[in-house]
């Protein structure tokens, strides 16, 4: 016995009689249903909140480390040689 029935179609006609005759579920109050859409509103919030500040750190510790990568180049290059002016070779 593996849990299935034999009769798919009378299963789920037996299901739809019973779900008839149960009839439509009562919705809640407004004043409950705004309470949890307040709720759902400020945990939504929270989570916008938490993806901005992660976001906005990212974004300085990748501007943070292309400064450092650009300094330590420039730190490690030997200096310029500077060319005298072309009237000054003649």
């Amino acid at each position: 016995m593996n849990g299935q029935s034999d009769h798919p179609d009378r299963d789920e006609h037996n299901i739809g009689l019973l779900l008839r005759g149960v009839g439509k579920r009562d919705l809640p109050s407004e004043e409950i249903m705004a309470q949890v859409r307040e709720a759902v509103h400020g945990e939504w919030q929270q989570v916008v909140d938490q993806r901005r500040r992660r976001t906005r750190f990212y974004g300085y510790a990748t501007a943070a480390g292309v400064a450092a990568a650009v300094l330590a180049i420039a730190v490690s290059l030997p200096p310029a040689i500077p060319c005298a002016p072309m009237s000054a070779r003649a």
